[in-house]
């Protein structure tokens, strides 16, 4: 298995799921007496924190998928096993 692919997976995993969690715990929220230009820019603010999350679910899913790559990354490289190697 490829170390490197490994290493970065797990990391951008990490970084996924924290930034996951920083936006789900700071979600712009309403309060009384907010006038029109309140109610717009709060819209606004929600909005971004909903794409910000999306942007974290993609990170996580690159990770997921650089892990799973350098899983599988032996197979292809030509790798032997030893039991192959001795009966040779």
């Amino acid at each position: 298995m490829d170390k490197r692919l490994l290493i970065l997976g797990i990391l951008l995993m990490i970084i996924g799921i924290y930034y996951s969690a920083y936006l789900y715990f700071s979600i712009p929220s309403s309060t009384n007496n907010m006038n029109e230009n309140d109610i717009t820019e709060l819209l606004l603010d929600q909005r971004l924190n909903k794409d910000m999350a999306i942007i974290a679910g993609i990170l996580f899913g690159m990770g997921f998928l650089m892990m799973l790559i350098s899983f599988g990354n032996n197979r292809y490289r030509g790798n032997v096993s030893k039991k192959e190697k001795t009966i040779k």
